[in-house]
Protein backbone atom coordinates (compact mmCIF):
# COMPACT_ATOMS: atom_id res chain seq x y z
CA UNK A 1 0.00 0.00 0.00
CA UNK A 2 2.77 2.27 0.53
CA UNK A 3 4.37 2.01 -2.50
CA UNK A 4 0.82 2.84 -4.25
CA UNK A 5 0.88 6.10 -1.88
CA UNK A 6 4.59 6.88 -3.28
CA UNK A 7 3.73 6.13 -6.80
CA UNK A 8 0.62 8.39 -6.70
CA UNK A 9 2.60 11.36 -5.33
CA UNK A 10 5.40 11.02 -7.96
CA UNK A 11 2.61 10.99 -10.87
CA UNK A 12 1.26 14.31 -9.08
CA UNK A 13 5.03 15.92 -8.61
CA UNK A 14 5.49 15.01 -12.51
CA UNK A 15 2.10 16.64 -13.36
CA UNK A 16 2.54 19.89 -11.64
CA UNK A 17 5.79 19.85 -13.27
CA UNK A 18 4.70 19.45 -17.08
CA UNK A 19 2.31 22.15 -16.10
CA UNK A 20 4.31 24.53 -14.65
CA UNK A 21 6.38 24.37 -17.98
CA UNK A 22 3.47 24.53 -20.36
CA UNK A 23 2.63 27.58 -18.12
CA UNK A 24 6.03 29.12 -18.64
CA UNK A 25 6.13 28.25 -22.21
CA UNK A 26 3.31 29.86 -22.91
CA UNK A 27 4.03 32.76 -21.13
CA UNK A 28 7.46 33.21 -23.06
CA UNK A 29 5.22 32.55 -25.95
CA UNK A 30 3.02 35.08 -25.68
CA UNK A 31 4.89 37.68 -24.54
CA UNK A 32 7.21 37.32 -27.84
CA UNK A 33 4.29 37.30 -30.16
CA UNK A 34 2.75 40.48 -28.17
CA UNK A 35 6.44 42.19 -28.70
CA UNK A 36 6.70 42.00 -31.92
CA UNK A 37 3.24 42.91 -32.80
CA UNK A 38 3.23 45.98 -30.73
CA UNK A 39 6.67 47.12 -31.92
CA UNK A 40 6.04 46.69 -35.09
CA UNK A 41 2.79 48.56 -35.50
CA UNK A 42 2.75 51.75 -36.92
CA UNK A 43 1.37 54.90 -35.24
CA UNK A 44 -0.73 57.20 -36.05
CA UNK A 45 -1.58 60.39 -34.37
CA UNK A 46 -4.83 62.21 -35.09
CA UNK A 47 -4.73 66.20 -35.38
CA UNK A 48 -7.66 68.82 -35.83
CA UNK A 49 -7.87 70.08 -39.15
CA UNK A 50 -7.56 74.15 -39.45
CA UNK A 51 -10.67 75.96 -38.70
CA UNK A 52 -10.83 77.79 -42.44
CA UNK A 53 -7.91 78.53 -45.24
CA UNK A 54 -6.09 81.18 -42.36
CA UNK A 55 -5.92 79.25 -39.72
CA UNK A 56 -2.24 78.56 -39.01
CA UNK A 57 -2.32 77.99 -35.18
CA UNK A 58 -1.51 74.26 -35.28
CA UNK A 59 1.13 74.21 -38.15
CA UNK A 60 3.99 74.24 -36.01
CA UNK A 61 2.76 71.68 -33.63
CA UNK A 62 2.40 69.48 -36.54
CA UNK A 63 5.34 69.92 -38.12
CA UNK A 64 6.78 69.09 -34.55
CA UNK A 65 5.17 65.68 -34.52
CA UNK A 66 6.21 64.94 -37.89
CA UNK A 67 9.72 65.66 -37.14
CA UNK A 68 9.54 63.70 -33.98
CA UNK A 69 8.62 61.28 -35.77
CA UNK A 70 11.06 60.95 -38.75
CA UNK A 71 13.87 61.29 -36.46
CA UNK A 72 12.40 58.75 -33.72
CA UNK A 73 11.47 56.31 -36.50
CA UNK A 74 14.82 53.65 -36.49
CA UNK A 75 14.45 53.11 -32.96
CA UNK A 76 10.53 53.19 -32.41
CA UNK A 77 8.77 52.07 -35.82
CA UNK A 78 7.15 54.18 -38.54
CA UNK A 79 4.52 56.81 -37.35
CA UNK A 80 2.69 59.37 -38.97
CA UNK A 81 0.13 62.83 -38.48
CA UNK A 82 -3.08 62.64 -40.17
CA UNK A 83 -5.93 65.85 -40.24
CA UNK A 84 -9.04 65.12 -39.26
CA UNK A 85 -12.10 66.99 -39.25
CA UNK A 86 -13.41 64.79 -36.38
CA UNK A 87 -13.45 66.47 -32.97
CA UNK A 88 -10.56 64.57 -30.93
CA UNK A 89 -10.76 66.86 -27.60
Amino acid sequence: MPEIVEKNRLIARRSEFKRCISFIFCGVFLSVIFGIAFTAAAQDIRIRAPQGESDTAHDYYRKLLELALERTQEEYGPGSVSVTTYNVT
